[in-house]
């Protein structure tokens, strides 16, 4: 939804549709609503991650749909609603503030939209935000913990850390500012100009979102992964060196760390976390 893929991202995908619980198909077998469109998802499904002589187009999860996997493929729009009013947990509702409708007849898309909305401007209280998302990035720390300041989207202080960041003051500001911008970056300078954020945390996380990018889409592009230093080829070496500014990789990962020490000490800061995550 924020448009921030890299080479080898995969793809959250959720189906909404809206249709009277008694409507059927008009085609040679009359199907329910529901069924009708479970059947068209995994069709489409099929369609994006279908193995070809290129490759697969997409990976895609369907896991941040309502009730994940023991969910439906497609969830009817009053069912998207009551879901999310009595059951979403609060990760589930961070994911859904970069959330984007990719295509829908205008009437559910704006529908869609207005929910959306209603979701994020919701009153909650910042200590209980904080406590979810502070506890969801400490699952996420000890399932994949960043091992090399190049892991630079799970590594402590790394891409996470920011949309976090962001994801939390979306939820906690929600019923005065309403839903920022999707994407990280822009989420950054909106909470700035609203006072959420000083201008010299701004800076430091906008200049570490932009570093950490450029790392992310080089790596991915060149390598499908996380860049190893260790046997990586001299132009590899020196390509991933430049991308941090840096003509060394001992002077990219220098950098890279103390981006990293910096986004950690504002996520602590924000998170009103003690000094020791």
């Amino acid at each position: 939804g924020s448009r921030q893929m890299t080479a080898t991202s995969d793809i959250d995908l959720m189906f909404i549709y809206d249709a009277p619980a008694e409507a059927v198909s008009d085609g040679r077998r009359a199907l329910q609503a529901s069924e009708y469109f479970t059947r068209l998802v995994r069709r489409i499904i099929t369609a994006l991650s279908a193995a070809t002589p290129e490759g697969a187009l997409y990976d895609v999860d369907m896991q941040l749909r309502p009730s994940g996997r023991a969910g439906p493929a497609a969830v009817s729009l009053s069912a998207f609603r009551q879901y999310y009013e009595k059951d979403a947990w609060t990760w589930e509702q961070m994911a859904l503030t970069r959330a984007r409708t990719i295509i829908a007849p205008d009437a559910l898309a704006a529908s869609i939209e207005a929910e959306i909305e209603h979701i994020v401007r919701r009153p909650r209280t910042r200590a209980r935000v904080g406590e979810d998302v502070n506890d969801m990035r400490r699952r996420l720390l000890e399932a994949k913990p960043g091992k090399s300041p190049w892991d630079v989207k799970n590594i402590l202080g790394g891409l996470t850390d920011i949309a976090f960041i962001c994801q939390y003051l979306a939820l906690a500001t929600g019923k005065d500012f309403g839903r920022p911008p999707r994407a990280t970056a822009d989420a950054v300078k909106w909470f700035a100009q609203r006072g959420e954020l000083n201008d010299k945390d701004a800076s430091a996380l906008s200049d570490a979102q932009a570093l950490f990018d450029a790392v992310l889409h080089g790596a991915r592009a060149a390598t499908g992964g996380i860049f190893i230093p260790d046997g990586a080829g001299e132009m590899l070496s020196a390509h991933m060196a430049s991308l941090c500014g840096a003509t060394s990789i001992d002077d990219a990962e220098r950098n890279l760390i103390r981006r990293q020490s910096a986004v950690a000490q504002i996520y602590r800061s924000v998170m009103k976390l003690n000094p020791s995550p």
